[in-house]
């Protein structure tokens, strides 16, 4: 039987005698003790998710700046090399002799077999 159609049949269902009073009093001061727990869990959940968001981004940034620095190192890095490179070339220009008309005879008379320079 459903409790609508024992409240339509019967008017009241007996009072409650003093055990149970007290056994539904505990129950509702119980109640009222978890809803706050609940609420407070809620509120902990909330903003360790906003943390969480901010942790996120925040690390997406610092991923964006690490990319930008290792695109700046390499760039500096090409930037050396080619200075090196540069250098390389000017110190042989300058330091390579050129043969001249002495090296020619030299060259002329041992059949080749001198180097010069």
């Amino acid at each position: 039987m459903s409790p609508y159609v024992y409240s339509q049949q019967n008017s009241l269902p007996p009072p409650l005698n003093e055990q149970e009073k007290r056994q539904v009093l505990g129950h509702l001061f119980e109640l009222e003790e978890a809803r706050k727990v609940i609420v407070g869990y809620a509120e902990f959940v909330k903003r360790e998710a906003e943390q969480d968001s901010k942790g996120q981004e925040l690390n997406a940034k610092a991923l964006v700046l690490k990319d930008q620095e290792i695109a700046l190192i390499r760039r500096e890095v090409d930037l050396v090399t080619e200075r090196a490179e540069l250098y390389k070339k000017l110190y042989e220009a300058l330091t390579k002799k050129k043969s001249g008309i002495g090296c020619f005879f030299k060259k002329l008379f041992t059949l080749g077999i001198a180097r010069c320079g």
